[in-house]
């Protein structure tokens, strides 16, 4: 709460004035002090310890200039701006060398006081700002120290200190987008954009990792409204990012634990869609853990020690089938999950002969997803580049992916599939590697491998007479009829109607 006070022994120029900052701040918590004389102003300077002084210079009892010295020696920080007639003008400047911040010239323009003004809460904000960064290394020393340990440490703040702070507090861990990550200046701006006057000093960032931050925020009845802002500021200058909010605490020994149900409430933006999410709100859901099955967990297991990423791919998609129909997912469960999965992968790729491979130190982190289909789409990219690594051991291992390669074009062989979109998208490797090691495992490329089974289809659904022509073409993945009646004449000898009207006959006849 600011504190100003106006020695003015005129009572009417007093009271204009008291009106005229009222006016220029439209700040109601402002508390304006009012003395006759320097005498009277003094005993308020030591009682009240106003934060702005302003002084006539001609007054009886005592002076402006003498209690302007004594001001200054009670405290040296005191702001005092001195009011003076025209003629007192020299008298003034002389004031200004005791100390005095600023002068003003009566009648007092109200522009120029709120010039003056302007130019105190400036300077008020930078000291504060300085006042931060001076006890910066024992505050914010005291609280990264505590964030992670559960007996805190009492050598650079005591109980009684940090409650004079920050009374009650909560901590907001802030996650930003990878590769969008602000340096920690930047989000100490936001954080100061946001704030308030009563607030201003008492909130201290610690940068955890890149991207990730831990902001202890005095709690009053504002603070749910300044997060939110916060989140907003940072969109505003172009940034993605993510909070997660603790619960409300009053002592030091609790630091732990606040940034614990921050980070908790974070992870929770895998399922739920808001960018600010608070602990109390994910306390009340039900925490029941999801766990993989031993089925489900052997089958995946087995087919990435044998390669087989199309079968992986098909454990993968019902496990999140499964996930998906559960309704008490929390983020203890999906981290158990994520545990899982990341122990499950590393055992397969321990089998494979390539233990230098970056993909075998790969661990799954909630706090990396942004939703269950990112989960979804890591875990699967994870199993091609295991799969992969089972494959280029050779032997037996070969064969599996190569059949899971003819399986998935049996099944899918009327889309417009390529090697390239089959190693990539489906088999995350790389296509030349792939299109080398089908030909040197079937004596075939898989593109004539392919356009077998096309032709194979092509013939079934011509003996059974259902569909015209360019039906059937586009069946097999022929969207262009003539494509296919070339392709099918090229393979078969003769035409789609020809090998229809054949085959017919032969059943007419018996044959």
């Amino acid at each position: 709460m600011r504190k100003i006070l106006i020695a003015e022994d005129e009572v009417y120029a007093r009271k204009s004035m008291k009106k005229q900052i009222r006016e220029c701040m439209k700040d109601e918590k402002t508390v304006i002090l009012e003395a006759a004389n320097g005498k009277q102003g003094l005993e308020l300077v030591r009682e009240e310890k106003p934060d702005l002084v302003f002084t006539d210079i001609r007054m009886p009892v005592m002076d402006g200039l003498d209690f302007l010295r004594e001001i200054k020696a009670v405290d040296a920080g005191i702001k005092v701006v001195i009011i003076s007639a025209y003629a007192d003008f020299e008298y003034a400047k002389t004031a200004l060398k005791f100390g005095a911040e600023e002068y003003l010239l009566k009648p007092i323009d109200d522009r120029e006081l709120r010039e003056c003004l302007g130019k105190f809460e400036e300077l008020s904000q930078q000291e504060k700002q300085q006042e931060i960064y001076d006890k910066e290394d024992g505050l914010t020393r005291f609280i990264s120290a505590n964030l992670f340990s559960e007996q805190p440490e009492k050598d650079f703040v005591n109980e009684n200190m940090f409650r004079k702070i920050f009374g009650e507090y909560q901590i907001l861990a802030l996650y930003f987008q990878k590769g969008k990550e602000p340096g920690m200046e930047e989000v100490f701006r936001a954080v100061q954009a946001v704030g308030t006057e009563e607030i201003f000093t008492a909130f201290r960032l610690v940068q955890i990792q890149k991207g990730l931050y831990a902001v202890l925020m005095y709690a009053d009845g504002q603070i749910r409204f300044r997060q939110k802002n916060l989140i907003k500021e940072f969109n505003i200058r172009g940034q993605t990012v993510w909070g997660g909010v603790s619960l409300t605490h009053d002592k030091s020994s609790d630091i732990s634990s606040a940034y614990r149900q921050a980070m908790t409430a974070l992870e929770c933006k895998v399922y739920e869609r808001d960018s600010l999410l608070y602990y109390q709100d994910m306390e009340r859901k039900h925490t029941e853990n999801f766990l993989i099955g031993e089925v489900q967990r052997d089958l995946l297991k087995m087919a990435l020690e044998k390669g087989n990423l199309h079968k992986a791919k098909t454990v993968v998609r019902e496990i999140f089938q499964e996930l998906e129909m559960r309704t008490d997912l929390n983020s203890k469960s999906l981290e158990l999950f994520l545990t899982q999965m990341t122990v499950l992968f590393h055992q397969a790729a321990e089998k494979t002969e390539n233990p230098g491979a970056e993909s075998r130190f790969y661990k799954f982190q909630l706090l990396d997803f942004h939703s269950i289909e990112e989960i979804q789409t890591a875990i699967e990219e994870k199993a091609g580049r295991i799969c992969r690594l089972a494959a280029s051991d050779g032997g037996g291992k070969g064969e599996e992916l190569i059949q899971a390669m003819k399986e998935y074009a049996r099944e899918n062989c009327s889309t417009d599939l390529t090697i390239k979109t089959l190693a990539e998208k489906v088999f995350f490797m790389n296509p030349a590697y792939l299109s080398h090691l089908f030909k040197e495992k079937t004596g075939e490329s898989y593109s004539a491998y392919l356009k077998k089974i096309r032709i194979q289809k092509a013939k079934k659904l011509l003996e059974q007479n259902n569909c015209s022509i360019t039906e059937v073409g586009v069946m097999t993945g022929y969207n262009d009829t003539s494509q296919f009646i070339r392709v099918f004449k090229q393979e078969i000898g003769m035409t789609p109607k020809k090998y229809r009207d054949e085959k017919l006959k032969e059943k007419e006849l018996g044959v």
